[in-house]
């Protein structure tokens, strides 16, 4: 199995669960709850360590975003997006049926996501600026499209 998919599976397991306690909408604790699945699944009862740029990613959304808005944003346009590449590319090389169940898996997180209304207003330019500022470090990371195995 790809240890990257697991390691990012596990980033979102952990690094979504800490905005239920800031208050964020509780769908993102059902996605978070999901995504440990999800990791057990792909790695076995020996959870990987989290891959340390997706937790990155997710506490910078989560800083001083009590309503989830900029989480959800990081999760459904940034990591899980990213993810699910570096599951296609995984699936080049391995033809281990459970990626093709983790991307199932994620795309109905997705759409459970989807019905989340965070509270925020994606209008204010410093949300702006922070969401790019989370595409920024994706991209200077080497994960502009997906993330690099290895790493």
């Amino acid at each position: 199995m790809n240890s990257r998919v697991a390691a990012v599976l596990a980033a979102l397991a952990t690094g979504s669960r800490p905005a239920v306690a800031d208050g964020a909408p509780e769908g993102i604790t059902a996605f978070a709850a999901h995504c440990a699945e999800l990791t057990t699944l792909v790695a076995g009862p020996a959870t990987p360590e989290p891959d340390p740029l997706a937790l990155a990613v997710l506490a910078e959304a989560r800083e001083g975003d009590p309503g989830g808005l900029l989480l959800r944003y990081a999760l459904t346009m940034l990591v899980v997006p990213r993810l699910l590449v570096s599951i296609v590319d995984a699936r080049a090389d391995s033809d281990d049926p459970r990626l093709g169940i983790c991307a199932e898996g994620l795309v109905r997180a997705l759409y459970g996501l989807a019905a989340v209304a965070p509270a925020g207003d994606p209008d204010d330019p410093e949300w702006a600026d922070r969401a790019r500022s989370l595409i920024t470090r994706l991209d200077e990371a080497g994960a502009a499209e997906s993330f690099p195995p290895g790493r």
